[in-house]
């Protein structure tokens, strides 16, 4: 490595360090080190160039063995902790070839790395990638700014079309024949026609500028040589001939002018406007009143001060000065552009804290909004809002006397009424949701009902136009149903009225418009909006009747793939270490970190005993569904696990976290006592515990409390870890779901306290066991029990129940 201080004078220009990194990866890392501790100050200009030996991203190299993130990640990270970025390039993409024509690889090992300070000092620098000359790898060449050359795009003048010659090259490229795709015939004719305009001498606006002056020059000779010859002939029809090419000029100039103007206004503002100036001053002068600017005008004084006074009172109104909004329109239509904005907001300040957030959240607005029993939180979005909203207004059009649905009823009709092109964005909208909670509805009549005998579905859910076939004789279009009944009977042919049968007539104090099955409430209208959608069974698991919202988060984010883990992250392009920093064995994955780790497993077993009995390790979806299925003697212990897995998916995350980010360690002990006295503070106010001996009482604790981690003496007093893992197998024990089957059995202390009823009346036979687990698919399948490691007769067999058949495994 070779740096130093480039002075121009006594003027520090910038800091240079040139580099020939080691091909050892220990190496490397004593040279990234070396670098760390020369990096100049922040406000002096840095640039790191030559051979690295090492590439950043995978897509750097070509040919061999995948890079893999283990090669990138020591280099990643020096250039993050030094705070420095890749120079732009131009030239090749790789700067090292193994010069191997049977097995190629071409490699970018050679780069420029930059500080910020070099970018604002150098924003236009860059460095080359040149071909090879003698050597494997290219050359690079720093240069201080581009040299752009500058390109202006093709844009059609109008004024072109006042042009003999446009119109023939025009006919004749198009007159030329074509086979293949149309479109790329005519896009052929197109540029063809271009590449004949561009060799025009009318084509470009130099041209007409110099022909203008050069008119203008004859203009100016003609009339020097009338003067002394007013009365010649030839010389005024001369002058003629040039006003008339000036006229013509002059008025494609204008044009051109003006199309420029439009496009490029801001750039050439003052260019644009001496020539359009003449346009201001006729549009000002259009707008003078002749009565005030008269100087002769003995009423000119008044009518300037009535004429000030109007438009102080128009334009000079007192401010407002609340802030409240005095009435929203409800229903009133929002743009989608609005709609995507307040969404997004809304989400970085959910997941966040700050609207303004530019960070990355795995779970999408739409999901998170969705009802708890469909995956989400239950946060009604805009559109389910809106959506409500127009079921709410329909219900209101028929069953209350209300102006805003006569205005409706008056322009549009009823909701089902066939819309007019004319019709509002508004009632469009209505009209659709109409049509997707008609099959949700009932009908009734009374004397003030507003439904359209044609076209509402109150007749078993269809309407009466489609059981007509179309043949609606004398009935109105805009008819209701009030005008053909009359005194509860039909004023219709005995033909229609058999069909009419089922409709029900009632007094004026019912409802005309119901909901099937349940009252119409806005939250029903919200649950309508999100038919068709699948519900998710771990929802009840989540948020049960005491969850703690702080741990239920994280236990919903996992089951949603919200959590970053490595393989998540690695998706979207973004490359951290794949280890899992738990176990530091496997990759890093959501299931992996829930439950199946090494460290996280161990930790589960601390806080829930019974765990240890699975034969193999569950995910937080299959431990889930297990607890729920299992059959709890004490009133409250379901809750209790429920509680005690959510605590220990948001412990487990954090200390991920805290390893990964922070270096700070925990053991999986000192972890589940935290787990443990969380749990038991947010457990003990719970009026279930009355009676029974489930959560300690020898202290009672305060609701209002936050958690607290233990102090460090806790943490390592081990003698009183055996006694609060005693009380934990205590607290955490569920009960075996019954069976019949006789070869259900089970020796392991934690569940040793099986009631009675469980226990199997015939003999046991210890060759087989039946192992039963509930997965996340519904079927029961293996681990619930199994015989202990030091039992005399083992396993020998084991059986699964698979929709209540027992089969070998």
């Amino acid at each position: 490595m070779i740096s130093g201080l480039i002075q121009f004078g006594s003027d520090s220009v910038f800091f240079l360090s040139i580099v020939y990194a080691s091909n050892l990866q220990s190496d490397r890392v004593c040279l990234w080190d070396n670098l760390k501790e020369i990096r100049p100050d922040s406000n002096m200009p840095w640039i790191i160039l030559g051979d690295f030996n090492c590439c950043r991203f995978p897509f750097e190299k070509s040919g061999g063995s995948s890079l893999s993130a283990s090669q990138t990640w020591d280099f990643n990270s020096f250039i993050f902790d030094a705070g420095l970025m890749d120079l732009a390039s131009k030239g090749l993409n790789f700067t090292w070839f193994n010069q191997r024509p049977s097995d190629p690889i071409h490699l970018k090992l050679d780069r420029m790395l930059i500080n910020e300070t070099w970018l604002e000092k150098y924003p236009h620098s860059f460095y080359e990638v040149a071909n090879p000359i003698c050597s494997d790898h290219s050359p690079i060449i720093l240069h201080p700014s581009h040299q752009l050359q500058i390109k202006h795009r093709f844009l059609f003048k109008n004024l072109w079309t006042k042009q003999d010659d446009f119109w023939a090259d025009l006919l004749h490229v198009f007159a030329l024949p074509f086979r293949g795709n149309p479109i790329l015939g005519l896009y052929s004719k197109l540029h063809m026609l271009k590449l004949l305009i561009k060799k025009k001498t009318w084509a470009n606006s130099s041209h007409l500028s110099a022909s203008l002056a050069d008119l203008k020059l004859q203009q100016a000779n003609c009339l020097s040589q009338l003067s002394s010859d007013p009365l010649n002939r030839p010389l005024n029809h001369t002058l003629h001939g040039i006003n008339t090419q000036i006229s013509e000029c002059t008025s494609s100039w204008v044009s051109w002018i003006q199309q420029r103007a439009k496009l490029s206004w801001l750039a050439a503002g003052e260019d644009n406007l001496k020539f359009l100036y003449t346009k201001i001053r006729i549009r000002r002068n259009q707008g003078c009143s002749p009565l005030v600017a008269s100087e002769d005008s003995f009423a000119r004084q008044d009518q300037i001060s009535a004429i000030i006074q109007h438009f102080q009172s128009l334009f000079n109104s007192s401010p407002p000065t609340s802030t409240d909004i005095a009435y929203w329109i409800r229903g009133a239509i929002i743009p989608k552009a609005c709609l995507n904005l307040i969404g997004k907001m809304c989400a970085k300040f959910l997941y966040f804290g700050d609207s303004k957030a530019k960070k990355l959240h795995l779970v999408s607005w739409n999901n998170t909004c969705k009802p708890a029993d469909l995956g989400g939180l239950g946060i009604p979005n805009l559109s389910a809002l809106q959506s409500a909203s127009f079921c709410s207004l329909i219900f209101r059009y028929y069953n209350s006397n209300s102006l805003l649905a006569d205005f409706f009823d008056a322009n549009y009709g009823t909701p089902w009424t066939p819309v007019s092109n004319n019709a509002s964005v508004l009632w469009k909208n209505l009209t659709k949701v109409a049509e997707t909670i008609a099959p949700n509805l009932l009908f009734a009549y009374n004397a003030n009902s507003k439904i359209s005998m044609l076209w509402d579905p109150w007749l078993n859910g269809s309407n009466f136009y489609s059981n007509l076939n179309g043949l609606t004789g004398d009935i109105p279009h805009n008819a209701k149903v009030s005008d053909y009944v009359c005194d509860g009977s039909w004023l219709l042919p005995a033909s229609l009225t058999q069909n009419l049968a089922s409709f029900s007539i009632l007094n004026a104090a019912s409802e005309c418009l119901t909901w099937k099955l349940q009252k119409a409430r806005f939250a029903v209208y919200i649950s309508e909006f999100y038919k068709g959608e699948e519900p998710v069974f771990w929802s009840k698991y989540i948020w049960h009747k005491h969850f703690a919202l702080k741990y239920s988060i994280y236990a919903w984010l996992a089951l949603k793939g919200g959590l970053k883990t490595a393989d998540v992250l690695y998706k979207r392009n973004i490359i951290i270490e794949q280890t899992c920093p738990l176990c530091f064995a496997q990759q890093e994955t959501t299931d992996h970190i829930l439950f199946e780790c090494d460290y996280s497993y161990s930790v589960l077993i601390n806080v829930i005993p019974i765990m240890g009995n699975f034969l193999l390790r569950p995910r937080l979806s299959q431990l889930l569904v297990f607890l729920g299925d299992c059959n709890f003697s004490v009133k409250g212990q379901y809750h209790l696990y429920l509680l005690t897995v959510c605590c220990a998916t948001y412990n487990i995350w954090r200390e991920r976290n805290e390893r990964r980010f922070n270096s700070n360690y925990r053991s999986s002990s000192s972890l589940s006592m935290l787990i443990k006295s969380s749990v038991e503070r947010k457990a003990a106010p719970w009026k279930v515990w009355a009676g029974n001996n489930v959560i300690c009482k020898s202290k009672p604790s305060n609701p209002n409390t936050t958690d607290k981690e233990p102090t460090k003496n806790e943490l390592q007093n081990t003698s009183d870890q055996p006694k609060l893992q005693n009380k934990a197998a205590q607290r955490l024990r569920p009960e075996i779901p019954p069976t019949n089957d006789p070869e259900v059995y089970a020796t392991s202390n934690p569940i040793s306290n099986v009631s009675k009823r469980e226990k199997p009346t015939s003999k046991i036979d210890l060759d087989s066991v039946i192992v039963r687990y509930a997965s996340s698919v519904c079927i029961q399948i293996a681990i619930l029990l199994r015989l202990p490691e030091d039992h005399p007769r083992g396993v020998r067999q084991v059986y699964i129940i698979v929709q209540g058949q027992k089969k070998p495994v």
